[in-house]
């Protein structure tokens, strides 16, 4: 219904401020329309409109919803806030999930999109061969699915959050991060923070956990498990999400041997 997409937007617009200051423009326009199956979204990258492309009746499914919250956020990343391609597009959709996920009071809602970006990482062939860095700067190909920014991005944001919230026990995360960071930009012209800054204030604010992950998420090429990532989860949202193939797993064992 109508109010309830009013809604949605409404909580995305609420959420960011909430979570990274005022939004960054006056006035903000979504203009969603039906586009071809298979299409997910398109944004106008931080300036005053915002496009959403959805088929017919998906527009409140999960992955659709999380699609309004990260088009949103590139009011400010992207839009007052530029840096590398991981962080715009892979920490926002990390953030983008988080902040669904709270507003859902539901963190199986964030353990689902994590984990579907962890299969399409399990995905890129590159994934133990190319930095991010270095993925943007060659174009190995493929669409959104299949990009280390965007897929192993939104890991890397799960990740160092986990890592702030461990060293500060619960005191800061990755949002202290991105404010820091908005702020730095916001007194640029070009609104452009360079990736040795991303990383100085990620390790000032998180120390040397941030900074561990950091050299093997961001600067390296480690291959990122499904255990690590639940591990993460339960430091963000404090409550024990598998993965769901562990489910499974978990499930197949318990169907051959009902009494381990």
């Amino acid at each position: 219904s109508d109010s309830a997409l009013a809604e949605l937007v409404g909580q995305a617009l609420t959420r960011g401020a909430e979570a990274f200051g005022p939004v960054p423009v006056p006035r903000v326009t979504f203009i969603s329309d039906a586009g071809r199956k298979g299409r997910t979204s398109g944004s106008l990258q931080g300036l005053s409109s915002i496009g959403l492309l959805w088929e017919p009746g998906e527009l409140l499914e999960r992955s659709r919803s999380h699609d309004t919250f990260h088009e949103t956020l590139h009011l400010w990343f992207g839009g007052a806030m530029e840096t590398e391609q991981w962080w715009t597009e892979g920490v926002t959709d990390y953030f983008a999930a988080r902040l669904y996920a709270e507003w859902r009071n539901d963190p199986r809602e964030l353990a689902a999109l994590v984990y579907e970006s962890l299969a399409n990482y399990g995905r890129i062939p590159h994934r133990t061969s190319m930095t991010m860095t270095t993925e943007r700067r060659e174009h190995p190909g493929g669409d959104n699915t299949v990009r280390l920014v965007y897929r192993k991005g939104m890991l890397a944001g799960l990740l160092l959050d986990a890592a702030i919230r461990r060293d500060s026990r619960g005191r800061s995360s990755l949002d202290d991060v991105a404010r820091r960071l908005l702020a730095l930009a916001a007194s640029r012209s070009a609104r452009r923070v360079t990736e040795e800054e991303v990383r100085e204030e990620t390790v000032r604010i998180g120390g040397r956990p941030a900074a561990d992950e950091w050299a093997r998420v961001v600067a390296g090429t480690s291959l990122i498990s499904a255990a690590q990532v639940a591990a993460a989860l339960r430091t963000v949202t404090g409550v024990d999400l598998p993965s769901p193939a562990s489910d499974k797993a978990r499930a197949k064992i318990l169907l051959n041997n009902p009494n381990p």
